[in-house]
């Protein structure tokens, strides 16, 4: 389990990478309009109870002092109201940003944890200097829930990192 901080006030809820990874696409999908440079694609299959996320987001890149490759997405969502909130573990200010943060953080940590496998890699992204964009896919089981007392389904993103 990736546990990370949400931070308070923020927009994104969930404590596991796993599940806010999930959250962040879903609440990005449900902004998407005709003329926004965001594309993706949120596949929830429930008898597999799984969820592939197909996406290309804007970024850019730029060389820190330190002579490192920084890659940050593009704050540009018409109409998006997102908050960081406070004493999270991720400091974007821009809902792009903070995916594009929580997608490098998960796969350094995919490639510290399944070094030796290439089955696990459920978080890929790759970065286009060229026309500025970071696509890939997030691939990850489910757990789906209905409520017994009011038939609210809950689905949250199964943990595969540490």
């Amino acid at each position: 389990m990736t546990t990370i901080t949400p931070g308070s006030g923020s927009t994104l809820k969930s404590a596991t990478l796993e599940s806010r990874l999930l959250e962040a696409f879903i609440l990005l999908a449900g902004k998407q309009i005709t003329t926004s440079p965001f594309d993706s694609t949120v596949l929830i299959d429930i008898n597999e109870k799984s969820v592939t996320v197909n996406y290309s987001l804007p970024a850019s890149h730029s060389i820190g002092t330190n002579g490192n490759t920084v890659i940050a997405g593009i704050a540009s969502t018409p109409g998006s109201e997102f908050s960081k909130g406070d004493g999270g573990t991720f400091v974007s200010e821009s809902l792009v940003g903070q995916l594009v943060e929580m997608l490098m953080f998960g796969q350094a940590k995919e490639i510290v944890q399944f070094a030796s496998s290439t089955s696990a890699n459920k978080i890929i992204a790759n970065f286009d200097s060229d026309i500025q964009r970071l696509a890939g896919n997030y691939i990850c089981d489910l757990d789906i829930t209905v409520d017994a007392t009011n038939g609210a389904i809950k689905v949250l993103a199964k943990e595969f990192l540490t």
